[in-house]
């Protein structure tokens, strides 16, 4: 910067605040978990005004986060079970690129099988699906 000014020292002041007193916290790899885990859920209809839903996912390799997102849906769902599939089919890309990654690099087997973690919100609006379906005779 080439004039910076009183707000600019402060504000370098207060990141290495931050970074000084945070120095002793990380995330702890464990060498013997060496599988990839997923976390992933959606909030429907997150943002009132927007009426947008918002994904969200956590990638876990070795007991610590390697991977994670939270960003609102491009698009606006019509049923609560819509952003469940979207946050999971964008945990899912994820989760194969990783592991194509860590295949390369020789971290993971080939023949290892990744682990998903499905939200309960999902399989209680795929319950209430299948059930609908039977009282409309659709599944006899």
């Amino acid at each position: 910067m080439q004039a910076p000014l009183v707000h600019h020292w402060k504000s370098a002041k207060r990141v290495l605040r931050y970074v000084s007193n945070s120095r002793f916290f990380g995330i702890l790899y464990e060498r013997s978990n060496l599988h990839l885990r997923a976390y992933s859920d959606s909030d429907f209809v997150g943002d009132k005004m927007d009426r947008n839903s918002i994904s969200a996912f956590a990638i876990f390799l070795c007991g610590g986060v390697i991977s994670w997102l939270s960003k609102m849906q491009d698009t606006i769902s019509l049923s609560s079970c819509e952003p469940e599939y979207k946050a999971l089919t964008s945990t899912t890309k994820e989760l194969l690129w990783l592991r194509r990654l860590l295949m390369e690099l020789h971290v993971l087997e080939v023949g290892r099988s990744l682990t998903y973690f499905v939200t309960i919100q999902l399989l209680n609006n795929m319950l209430q699906i299948l059930s609908s379906m039977l009282e409309q005779s659709i599944l006899r």
